[in-house]
């Protein structure tokens, strides 16, 4: 808690913007040290800080909320019922491995180097940009929240006036590679293999089953699922990406640190974040096209592919 209306408050950053103002403070945004993140922290104007009982009643109503948060938490894991892992294996997806082949790739994989960022930009999904900022709800949506609303639609003009500057300057180099790896299911996880002859595992993917009770006739779910088990011996493969936008990244927040402008590097930080993922969904995008060929025979209708590439897998809860 801070006291001082006269400086800004710091929480390990030489910057700070404000965030919204209450009957008792203000909220500023700030820095956490130890997780190097950005945090709210709400400051108490020195006369009401002075007050020992105003002051009382700030910590008092802060704890209240705190521990009403941790009651919420804990009646959301009391209510979830967990199956043995054993029971949650024999609930698998149902699958009849007998009636597909699995398409062979017409390629093994595909590599973007200094993708357009002007190209990512409409991919760019805003909601955890707010969520960087601790401002929950949806975009666009969050714009005309009456609460949060004047923050985010602040926050926003500030992207945008540096997302145009990391554009057109090129201040950023977005990267991706996109590849097919031979693979076949074991249990709940997956092996990747050096090539088709399937006999040298280059790696495990280790899988994560769902163990929640779900109503009859809804399985519960694995990645492993949605690949061929190796007992089949049929010769599936499982794709894989890497990507970055954060080439340039280290000078562009090396120059705000050095003008003591905090808010500048965080946000710099989150738009390279927001352009990486936009490069996923858009390598991802372009891979399948480069990566699979169409043809081939398809999945029952409750797993079939939610694109119009064959061969591709989406699991649906």
């Amino acid at each position: 808690m801070f006291t001082s209306h006269r400086r800004e408050p710091r929480l390990g950053s030489r910057r700070s913007m404000v965030l919204g103002r209450g009957g008792m403070g203000s909220v500023y945004l700030a820095t956490q040290v130890r997780l190097n993140r950005p945090v709210a922290i709400k400051v108490l104007p020195r006369a009401l800080a002075a007050d020992p009982e105003l002051r009382e009643r700030f910590l008092r109503e802060t704890a209240d909320e705190y521990a009403r948060i941790r009651e919420r938490h804990a009646g959301r894991e009391a209510a979830t019922v967990l199956l043995p892992i054993a029971d949650a294996r024999q609930r698998h997806a149902a699958i009849d491995w007998d009636v597909y082949t699995p398409p062979v790739p017409r390629r093994a994989g595909v590599t973007f180097d200094d993708y357009p960022l002007d190209e990512l930009v409409p991919y760019i999904d805003w909601t955890p940009f707010f969520r960087t900022w601790e401002l929950a709800g949806a975009y666009p949506g969050i714009l005309d929240d009456p609460t949060v609303g004047p923050q985010a639609r602040d926050l926003l003009a500030d992207a945008t006036t540096l997302l145009e500057r990391i554009v057109t300057g090129r201040l950023l180099r977005a990267q991706a590679v996109v590849g097919l790896y031979p693979a076949n299911a074991v249990g709940d996880d997956v092996e990747l293999y050096a090539d088709e002859s399937r006999g040298s595992v280059v790696a495990t993917m280790r899988g994560l089953r769902q163990q929640f009770e779900k109503p009859p006739g809804r399985p519960n779910l694995c990645l492993a699922d949605f690949v061929a088990p190796r007992e089949s011996e049929l010769l599936d493969y499982m794709g894989a990406f890497a990507v970055t936008a954060g080439h340039g990244l280290e000078a562009l927040v090396a120059e705000f640190e050095r003008a003591h402008d905090d808010y500048g590097a965080i946000m710099a930080k989150a738009l390279a974040d927001r352009l990486a993922e936009a490069l996923a969904e858009r390598g991802s995008e372009r891979g399948k096209r480069f990566v699979l060929r169409c043809g081939g025979t398809t999945l029952s209708r409750r797993f079939a592919p939610t694109s119009p590439v064959e061969g591709l897998r989406h699991a649906r809860k």
